[in-house]
């Protein structure tokens, strides 16, 4: 008698393990709601910019108790001439940093982007604030055994290249065709 009781329990269980199973499957399944970007009116009623930046000295770091960087004190011009208050979100991933603006998890990304034709045709930008370029620091003839420097691109070819991971430099590479 027990082992029937056991055997209608076990059997109700898993009825209900597999009805939960099949109800989040479908949950995963159904296609999920666009996320329509905040534009300045939704911002301003809010209240609050959400930010995205990075920790170095060009975005936002600490320095004993103060809070400076680039990005950091222009986010902080934002808030005075706007009145919003700033919430900063650090990422130093650079795709990361997209993906955050992409789930609406941050309003803006504030931090210094190599603009190519792929990014430019996917997101907008302000009008460039500072500009930069790249260069390859290395070794002197005398200091890398008799070897000569680089003097352009195509100096890579065949070359090992170490860059860190979502570098601006490895757009730059690609473009060049060398990675």
């Amino acid at each position: 008698m027990k082992s029937r009781k056991l055997i209608g329990v076990y059997t109700g269980l898993l009825i209900i393990a597999v009805a939960t199973m099949i109800m989040l499957w479908r949950l995963k399944t159904m296609p999920k709601a666009e996320v329509f970007p905040r534009d300045y009116p939704e911002i301003k009623e809010e209240g609050i910019l959400r930010l995205v930046t990075e920790y170095n000295q060009s975005g936002y770091y600490v320095a004993g108790d103060t809070i400076e960087g680039f990005q950091y004190e222009l986010s902080q011009a934002i808030a005075q001439l706007s009145g919003l208050e700033i919430q900063i979100f650090l990422e130093m991933s650079l795709a990361e940093s997209f993906d955050m603006l992409e789930e609406n998890n941050c309003d803006a990304v504030a931090r210094n982007i190599p603009i190519t034709s792929e990014i430019k045709e996917k997101y907008l930008f302000t009008e460039p604030i500072v500009l930069d370029k790249q260069v390859l620091i290395q070794r002197t003839e005398a200091a890398n055994n008799g070897l000569k420097p680089i003097r352009n691109q195509l100096d890579l070819a065949g070359k090992t290249l170490y860059i860190p991971k979502d570098s601006p430099a490895q757009l730059r590479l690609q473009n060049f065709c060398l990675l």
